[in-house]
């Protein structure tokens, strides 16, 4: 009986004790959104299309070092200036940024790697596949209990390797807010 009664109390204050422990979480953090947002050209692309739309998804992954590595998919619709058409970039892209963690808050500034098919709605139309950089910044917006907001401005150079001799500049705005759920 007392042995009984001494396993009793031992599982109790193991319980105690157990519930006092701190959770050991893992040492980074994954998050992944759906994007949204307007597509603004400049530069050669600008002088032939309207400003556009783009959707995508995106992934963030924080915690690892004082940096955050992104990648994010999106897929852009500009549409030209004279005729029905439009030019579309489907767009892959990885990158770092260096966030500013404050509560509910964390603006950020990037930089990414582009990887772009550049092409156009016209029948017979061809693509190419062009390689750019991609600078920005924005700020996560953090909401209780759901996931987070992110708001992000990037400037993309989309064919700044890769382009042939008399190829016109295709550099764009990037405006866009993405619903991230995951992380901590």
């Amino acid at each position: 009986m007392k042995a009984a009664l001494i396993v009793c109390m031992l599982l109790m204050i193991a319980g105690t004790v157990q519930s006092q422990t701190p959770g050991i979480g893992l040492p980074f953090s994954v998050k992944f959104g759906v994007c949204g947002g307007l597509s603004l050209p400049t530069s050669d692309l600008g002088n032939r299309d309207n400003s556009g739309w783009n959707a995508g998804v995106k992934v963030r992954f924080s915690g690892m070092m004082p940096l955050n590595i992104v990648a994010a998919g999106i897929y852009n619709r500009i549409p030209n200036k004279q005729g029905g058409e439009s030019d579309v970039i489907w767009s892959g892209s990885a990158g770092l940024e260096y966030p500013i963690s404050l509560p509910f808050v964390s603006p950020y500034i990037g930089v990414n790697g582009l990887v772009n098919n550049l092409t156009n709605t016209s029948s017979g139309a061809s693509s190419q596949t062009r390689e750019g950089i991609g600078v920005g910044g924005g700020a996560e917006i953090s909401v209780p209990m759901f996931g987070s907001f992110d708001v992000g401005v990037q400037y993309q150079f989309l064919n700044m390797f890769g382009k042939d001799s008399g190829e016109p500049t295709c550099n764009q705005v990037l405006a866009n807010v993405a619903i991230m759920i995951g992380g901590v």
